[in-house]
């Protein structure tokens, strides 16, 4: 309903993201992250710096997620605005599966997983 463009983001061991795409706007990869390479050494030297911006959602362990929509039927008006977003990962957050719903407050930051 905002128009804003969302992307996700697979880190190689976590880390991985959901961002609102800005024009211009730098996210980070591989300078900023919370992601580990396969042999365990941290990608970068720090999780976040001031000039990127922040990632809307994380997870950690990764998830890998691989799609994403917000819920705006009719049918549950409870969920409407959240964002579902299907995994590759299953059960590495606890009570998370395939599918993970995410809940936003007015101001458009996270409050409930599921």
């Amino acid at each position: 309903e905002t128009g804003d463009l969302w992307a996700t983001e697979n880190g190689p061991q976590g880390g991985d993201e959901a961002n609102i795409i800005q024009p211009g706007r730098n996210y980070g990869w591989p300078l900023a992250s919370y992601s580990r390479e396969y042999p365990g050494r941290w990608v970068s030297d720090t999780p976040w710096l001031s000039e990127f911006e922040s990632a809307e959602v994380l997870w950690w362990p990764s998830v890998a997620p691989s799609g994403m929509t917000f819920y705006t039927g009719e049918h549950f008006p409870e969920w409407r605005g959240n964002l579902f977003v299907g995994a590759l990962m299953v059960g590495r957050v606890a009570g998370t599966g395939h599918l993970e719903r995410i809940a936003f407050n007015r101001r458009g930051q996270e409050i409930r997983r599921e």
